[in-house]
């Protein structure tokens, strides 16, 4: 279970992926909360993409562009401006830094990598469980899609797709007289 945190003036609960600050609640996605951890967790460094992107996306190919579209929902949550940034600074060429204060809110539960990683791998299981429900009703959609063809097709242009072509009989032979030469 991951402690909830402080950071700035927002309150960051992460086992509800929900930031609440100024009179204002904003839901995250998983994945951009895990973000957000990751860099709580080391305030004031920067970290670059590979950093970020092994820690929250392990063993998965994800392009930049999905770290970039995570930074820019928790800008968008913090009402944070990247040109003038209170929250995340973005470092060229390097990376991104947390510059804003962090404080753990649950004392007895200080703010560690191992914390992370441990919180981590419930949503992990959260998300398999979630994807193995997606995968199933993909795989039931296309059952019922695939089903409903079949039933559609006429019988007759079903049996002309699976039978082989008719050969001709032959029901009569007749003999011509040879040339004589």
């Amino acid at each position: 279970m991951n402690s909830d945190l402080r950071i700035g003036t927002w309150l960051v609960q992460p086992d509800r992926n929900l930031i609440s600050g100024n009179g204002r609640r904003r839901q995250l996605e998983p994945k951009v909360m895990d973000v957000l951890i990751c860099m709580a967790h080391r305030p004031g460094e920067t970290l670059t993409k590979e950093q970020l992107m092994k820690t929250v996306w392990p063993n998965t190919f994800v392009t930049d562009h999905v770290l970039v579209r995570s930074i820019c929902e928790i800008r968008r949550a913090f009402d944070d401006d990247a040109r003038e940034s209170k929250f995340i600074q973005t470092i060229s060429k390097r990376g991104y830094r947390l510059v804003a204060p962090v404080e753990s809110v649950n004392r007895e539960l200080p703010v560690t990598d191992e914390a992370f990683q441990t919180s981590r791998s419930g949503v992990v299981s959260i998300l398999s469980k979630r994807g193995l429900r997606i995968g199933l009703l993909l795989g039931g959609t296309a059952t019922v899609a695939l089903l409903a063809i079949l039933v559609v097709i006429p019988t007759d242009l079903w049996r002309k797709l699976v039978e082989k072509p008719d050969i001709p009989q032959i029901c009569s032979l007749a003999a011509l007289p040879a040339c004589g030469h």
